[in-house]
């Protein structure tokens, strides 16, 4: 699982170079963001963080607790990636790119490792 989410970390990196999307400049920023805007490595590693923690802790989730925490692991990371729109460090398709990316690679785990 560790190789996964430093595999996920360098797709990101790829990604990024191989597109070259600069940062929105018209809006201004609230926190400082450097390199290439798509994919959005938060909204990417963060799927990826809760998709992988659901996976592993759901059997030992009491069933009555089950949908709060399936909840919480879509909630978390929906939120992240709103938050770097709202902060102007992302466009709305590198949000949802990186969330696409992330969702693929967590595929493509679970065919893997199935």
């Amino acid at each position: 699982m560790a190789g996964s989410g430093l595999s996920i970390l360098l797709t990101n990196l790829l990604l990024k170079e191989w597109i070259a999307r600069p940062r929105p400049s018209s809006i201004m920023h609230l926190v400082n963001a450097r390199g290439f805007s798509f994919p959005s490595g938060h909204a990417m590693n963060s799927l990826f963080l809760f998709s992988v923690f659901y996976l592993v802790y759901k059997p030992y989730i009491p069933q009555k607790l089950q949908f709060i925490f399936k909840i919480c692991c879509v909630l978390f990371p929906l939120l992240i990636g709103i938050s770097r729109v709202i902060v102007g460090v992302h466009y709305p398709s590198d949000v949802i790119g990186g969330f696409f990316t992330s969702h693929c690679w967590y595929c493509h785990l679970l065919y893997v490792f199935a």
